[in-house]
């Protein structure tokens, strides 16, 4: 299942090439040798009741024997029964980053390829500072699978864990110094440890400035950037050097001249990631990008323009995370096979599959 939403994350014309790529790699592993793959393709749009359409429709019409997919929260957690209903495999990716996929007795058959404990990591990096009071701070333009889900998984890790408290959350309503300066005003009261769950890089860079301005980063301080898939302190690539960009370094233009200042306040933050620094900037990562866009021209996508780098075609966030799932799908069915059993028997496939695979990251 993909998204026309969230292309740049778990688009369809960004990452089902993963699949082909994952397929080669099958092949001449001899992984299941003698079986054919189809792929069943459809777009939930991150709606639940779009994706438990598809799951049914998949099972009734097409005898489907695994779902990989969906990529958001919701959809995940309602097509996670259906798949435990029918005992088929289950992969789910993306976005799906929600605690209660990992309840093994309500999920018997969903295998989840994103880190889903983000909080409980959040609280032992506490831990092991002896920190135990902190602010929890996201902008109203995130998205809604990334920090809000991420907040209410943390409250409940809070709930079970009582030395931690959790003693201010809020969410800023626009991206403007004065919605944002509001919030930091708020906090000043409240908490010195801040989690500041953030995709973008620019508003990490702006939230911090406007905290300097307001004597929020001395010694103090702490700031926790935390969030599902942002690569540390890499910013992506810069559009001014086609060079690595940090998250201190402006890329407006013109630029507010505040990089210095910036990157004294960054030095006083700690990165929480699953995402290496350099994960993304990687010739592996570029060699699997060019492949994924060289498999999206090919049978069975066919995607043509749309899949030129000339027009902006881009390898989606978690398409390894795909390509994985696949890849893992195909050597535990083969692994079942060999043990007698049948490659449709998903809480088997889920018991035996603990071990360590060979990804692309």
């Amino acid at each position: 299942m993909f998204l026309f939403r969230y292309a740049a994350s778990v688009g369809y014309i960004g990452s089902a090439g993963a699949l082909t790529v994952a397929l080669d790699t099958i092949r001449e592993s001899h992984i299941l040798d003698g079986y054919d793959f189809n792929f069943i393709i459809r777009y939930d749009n991150c709606v639940e009741k779009n994706a438990v359409a598809d799951a049914i429709d998949m099972v009734m019409n097409y005898n489907a024997d695994a779902f990989i997919g969906p990529t958001c929260n919701a959809p995940a957690i309602a097509t996670g029964v259906i798949s435990s209903v029918y005992n088929l495999p289950h992969y789910v990716w993306g976005f799906t980053t929600a605690n209660e996929l990992a309840n093994a007795p309500r999920f018997p058959t969903v295998i989840i390829m994103t880190p889903n404990y983000f909080s409980l990591a959040l609280l032992s990096v506490m831990g092991h500072f002896g920190w135990t009071e902190f602010a929890f701070i996201y902008s109203g333009a995130e998205d809604a699978e990334r920090c809000p889900v991420y907040l209410t998984d943390l409250q409940k890790a809070v709930f079970d864990q009582p030395s931690f408290t959790l003693s201010f959350n809020a969410m800023w309503r626009n991206n403007t110094d004065q919605d944002m300066n509001l919030i930091l005003s708020e906090l000043k009261d409240k908490a010195r440890i801040v989690v500041l769950c953030s995709s973008s890089a620019a508003i990490k860079r702006k939230l911090l400035l406007l905290a300097h301005d307001l004597d929020m980063t001395t010694d103090e301080y702490v700031y926790i950037l935390s969030d599902l898939g942002a690569s540390g302190y890499i910013g992506g690539t810069s559009s001014k050097t086609n060079q690595t960009a940090y998250v201190w370094e402006d890329q407006s233009t013109p630029a507010d001249g505040r990089d210095k200042d910036a990157y004294s306040v960054f030095k006083r933050t700690l990165a929480l990631s699953d995402v290496a620094d350099d994960s993304h900037t990687s010739a592996a990562y570029t060699e699997f990008a060019d492949r994924v866009q060289q498999k999206m021209r090919l049978p069975p996508f066919l995607c043509s323009s749309e899949c030129d780098k000339a027009n902006g075609w881009k390898i989606a966030l978690f398409a390894n995370q795909l390509h994985d799932a696949f890849l893992m799908y195909a050597t535990v069915a083969n692994r079942t096979l060999t043990a007698g059993h049948s490659y449709r028997d998903g809480t088997y496939m889920f018991n035996h599959t603990a071990g360590v695979y060979q990804g692309y990251f």
